[in-house]
This record gives C-alpha cells, sequence and structure tokens, in this order.
C-alpha cells in the first residue's frame, strides 16, 4: 500500500501495489514511476502513476535487489532508465547494469560497474549518471561516486562518510529559497 502526505501532516492511502516494493528501486519518469527488481519480484518491472498500477515491463535480464537506479536521456535525446549492481536470487553480488528506453518495453545490457556493489543509489544531475555509495562484495561501505562516461565508469569525487542504502535526490535551490 503506498501513502501520500498531506499539507496539514497526515498521510492517506492511495492504493496498493501490484507487486512487493521490498528492496526494489524507483525510477521516476515524471508523471509515472517504475519499480525495478526486489526481494519478492527479482526480474519484475513495474510502471505505476498517482492512481495505481499500469503495466509490467519486460523482465529485467537478471534479477537484482538492493540495486541503484536512475533515469537520463541518452546520446539520441531518448529517456533511458538504468539499473546497476545490487545482487541475485543465489545471492551473488552484481557489477552488471542495464538498461531499457523510454520507446521500449525490453532491457538490455550495458556497461558493467567497476566490480560488484549492492546497497548503492543512482542518481542523475545535470543529465551525468551517477552511482554512489554502496557495499562491496566483502561487505565493506563505499564512498565513492561514480560517472558514466563515454560508455565507461569513473571515479569523480568521494563522499565524507561511506553510505549504504542510503537516499539522494535533486532539487532545484529556487524551489526552496
Amino acid at each position: 500500500t503506498t501513502e501520500m502526505a498531506t499539507w496539514h501532516g497526515t498521510s492517506e492511502r492511495r492504493f496498493d501495489l501490484e507487486h512487493s516494493s521490498s528492496s526494489s528501486c524507483l525510477i521516476d519518469e515524471g508523471e509515472t514511476f517504475l519499480l525495478t527488481g526486489g526481494w519478492d519480484n527479482w526480474e519484475t518491472v513495474s510502471r505505476y502513476n498517482i492512481n495505481g498500477w499500469l503495466e509490467d515491463l519486460d523482465n529485467l535480464n537478471t534479477g537484482r535487489r538492493e540495486h541503484g537506479c536512475t533515469q537520463y536521456t541518452n546520446n539520441e535525446g531518448i529517456k533511458t532508465n538504468l539499473v546497476c549492481g545490487g545482487y541475485d536470487a543465489s545471492n551473488n553480488f552484481l557489477d552488471t547494469c542495464e538498461e531499457n528506453t523510454a520507446t521500449s518495453s525490453f532491457w538490455t545490457y550495458t556497461t558493467s560497474l567497476p566490480s560488484p556493489l549492492y546497497l548503492l543509489r543512482g542518481v542523475t544531475l545535470d543529465n551525468r549518471v551517477l552511482m554512489t555509495g554502496g557495499a562491496d562484495d566483502e561487505y565493506f561501505p563505499r564512498d565513492k561516486i561514480m560517472e558514466l562516461v563515454d560508455g565507461s565508469w569513473r571515479v569523480v569525487a568521494f563522499m565524507q562518510k561511506t553510505r549504504v542504502k542510503h537516499g539522494v535526490s535533486v532539487i532545484k535551490v529556487d524551489d526552496y529559497w
């Protein structure tokens, strides 16, 4: 079940999810959002809007949970959804990434992360695709911020602290100050 916060400090029930969202990753598409993978639905990708479930897309090639995800605009100007890392149903840590464009429902493998990571988070900032933090296959938390540039992941910065299962958001300062 999802809840929507109200301006007067309460919340109201909105709709039931078609599939469990535990350990899934949410991709904001604007008017809609995708829930990708997760504990009970390793390969499932579902699209929702404010009123509820709309459709399931084709399954991910590799079922995953505790992965990073984001959306960006590719070189052809097409919105592209990206999922990276996590771990699979056999508890194998993943370095693989998959993408799908707004014009299709299927997922294709793309550039893998430099090493397996789970509990990482993805974000797109000025169309720069970033994966942040996470833990490696030896359970060590990481502080790296990696950017996908010309088909390769490279470390572009370090967070002040290691982070796992953290939140990342892009806000416009003008909207708040």
